[in-house]
C-alpha cells in the first residue's frame, strides 16, 4: 500500500439502546466486536487510531486491547448524535494527515482489502468522500479528506453528518462484499455476521 497518511476513527460511542447492552464489547470469534475493529485499522497501517468511547466508557475502555498506535477520547456529548463524536475525533488527528476513514464499532467484518481500496481511490482522486459500493448502494466504513475537516464543525446530530457528507463531492470503490452494509443493532444481527468468518 502507497504511504498515504491515513488515520482511523472509530464511533463507539454509542449506547446501544436497540440491543439493550453495550454491542461494543459483544464477542465474536474470541473478541470484542471494537477489538476486532481496532485491529483491522492496524492491519491496515492506519495510525493514528481514534477511537471515540461515550456511553458505558469505563467498561469499554477496560477492554480495549492495548497499542501504542490507539488514542481513547471521550465524547460527552455522544447523546447528541454521530456527528459530535465525529467532530470531536477531527480535533485530535495530527495535523499531517490527509484523509481518515471512519468506521463503526459494530462492524468488525469489514475486510482490509476495502479499506485498501479507499486509500488508493483517494489518492487518484479528486472526490472529497469516497464510499464503497454495491449494486449502486452506499456502505461503510468512508474515507474523507482533510479539505472538509473544517466542514465538520457545521454538523449537528445523525443527520447532519449524513447531510455534509451528500453534499460533497463523491468517488466510489466498488464491492463485491455485502458486510458492508451489516451493522450489529439486534440480537438476529449477530446471526447474520456469524456468515461472515
Amino acid at each position: 500500500m502507497k504511504r498515504s497518511q491515513t488515520s482511523a476513527i472509530i464511533l463507539a460511542a454509542g449506547g446501544s439502546i436497540r440491543m439493550g447492552h453495550p454491542k461494543q464489547l459483544i464477542k465474536w470469534h474470541g473478541k470484542t466486536l471494537l477489538n476486532h475493529v481496532i485491529e483491522k485499522t492496524h492491519q491496515a497501517n492506519l495510525s493514528p487510531t481514534i477511537i471515540v468511547l461515550g456511553a458505558h466508557r469505563t467498561t469499554i475502555e477496560n477492554s480495549i486491547i492495548q497499542n501504542p498506535q490507539n488514542k481513547i477520547i471521550v465524547n460527552h456529548n455522544w447523546q447528541n448524535g454521530l456527528s459530535t463524536s465525529v467532530k470531536e475525533a477531527i480535533k485530535n488527528l495530527p495535523e499531517n494527515v490527509k484523509s481518515v476513514i471512519i468506521f463503526l464499532a459494530d462492524q468488525p467484518q469489514v475486510k482490509l482489502e476495502t479499506i485498501k481500496s479507499l486509500i488508493n481511490k483517494s489518492l487518484e482522486s479528486d472526490a472529497d468522500v469516497i464510499i464503497p459500493i454495491k449494486d449502486g448502494k452506499k456502505g461503510n466504513p468512508i474515507l474523507i479528506k482533510s479539505t472538509i475537516f473544517d466542514s465538520i464543525d457545521q454538523l449537528k446530530g445523525d443527520q447532519g453528518f449524513r447531510q455534509i457528507i451528500n453534499n460533497l463531492s463523491q468517488d466510489y470503490v466498488e464491492s463485491n462484499d455485502n458486510s458492508i452494509f451489516l451493522d450489529i443493532d439486534y440480537e438476529s444481527d449477530i446471526e447474520e455476521l456469524n456468515k461472515y468468518k
